[in-house]
């Protein structure tokens, strides 16, 4: 992956992502999400990500368009998490910092979490 490639995705995802926790089960994972009536720059991340883009969902009123999404959980959206921290405004390293916190999500060791939540805290 190029530097523009990387930049490309904190763009897209500053302006239209959302960086939360998702509950599967009992357990909280961190959550990379986004969603767009334009399914091409979704295909773009999904692609560079390995990713993939899920819908059309049908519009909830008859004059708007169908809408795609692209979400990551789990380790794949702590990677992009922590690739795209730096790049990233104020308010999306704290809703960064939080899904971290708040994550369930089990770790060979409780080392890797530590690692993890410390790199975004300071």
């Amino acid at each position: 992956m190029l530097v523009k490639d990387i930049h490309y995705i904190a763009g897209l995802l500053e302006g239209e992502g959302c960086f939360s926790t998702a509950t599967l089960g009992k357990h909280k994972r961190p959550s990379v999400q986004v969603g767009m009536t334009d399914p091409e720059p979704l295909a773009k991340v999904a692609k560079l990500l390995y990713g993939k883009v899920l819908g059309p969902y049908p519009p909830v009123k008859k004059s708007y368009k169908p809408k795609y999404r692209l979400q990551f959980t789990g380790p794949k959206a702590i990677g992009v998490m922590l690739t795209l921290f730096s790049l990233l405004s104020p308010r999306r390293k704290e809703a960064i910092k939080k899904a971290l916190k708040a994550s369930t999500l089990k770790y060979k060791t409780n080392q890797a979490k530590q690692v993890y939540c410390d790199y975004t805290i300071n």
